[in-house]
């Protein structure tokens, strides 16, 4: 995901190619104009400084001022309708600093809905969430996504949420095997058992494939 966004990586991946953005070389761009069409969540992050949850998550609209512009009322609005979709609505004056890990989550997520890229790479998007909030977040962002004919590619290790949400997976072995398609051809019992290293059986409930070990 480091290498999609144009950050720097770990010196000792050796990556080769070019990644492009609507056929740009993405390194050659600015990072301003990378923003208004690209977003990353990454797993971990700690803001070190104070401010409102309204304030953290009307940042996301910075790629799309000019020099010196200040936030319009339509922005606001962005901030309120996405605050309301991770179920912060009742936060924008809470201290960030005073957040739980799943409240800070559903905040920086609510960043990247106002930020409106065309694409979201999330590492991990459920991180620090309970089971009510990892299906509402996944929800929103793919329902929403699909609908505005947008992409997120993210990293998940829950296969059965990858299994719900996705269209498409790609698996990533410690061999360094990679096999990748539809979720309907990649995410079966003999990949999932050769991935894991551990045997792992298929169910159907409700007309939807869930897996399990053995």
């Amino acid at each position: 995901l480091h290498a999609l966004a144009g950050l720097p990586h770990d010196k000792q991946i050796r990556c080769n190619g070019d990644v492009l953005l609507n056929d740009n070389k993405l390194l050659e761009l600015p990072r301003k104009q990378i923003a208004q069409q690209l977003g990353l969540l990454l797993q971990e992050y700690h803001e070190p400084f104070p401010g409102t949850v309204i304030d953290y998550v009307l940042m996301g609209r910075h790629p799309h001022l000019h020099a010196w512009q200040w936030e319009t009322a339509q922005d606001y609005e962005r901030v309120s309708s996405a605050l309301q979709l991770v179920g912060l609505s009742d936060f924008q004056q809470r201290d960030i600093q005073t957040l739980s890990g799943g409240e800070f989550q559903r905040m920086r997520i609510a960043m990247l809905l106002v930020q409106d890229p065309q694409i979201l790479l999330l590492d991990e998007p459920i991180n620090h969430l309970d089971l009510q909030y990892q299906h509402t977040i996944l929800s929103t962002l793919t329902r929403n996504l699909a609908e505005a004919n947008k992409a997120i590619v993210m990293t998940l290790h829950d296969v059965n949420l990858a299994s719900r949400y996705c269209t498409h997976a790609m698996l990533l072995s410690t061999s360094g095997q990679v096999t990748s398609g539809s979720c309907h051809q990649i995410l079966t019992e003999q990949n999932l058992s050769t991935l894991y290293n551990y045997p792992i059986k298929r169910m159907t409930q409700n007309n939807r494939a869930v897996f399990y070990p053995e």
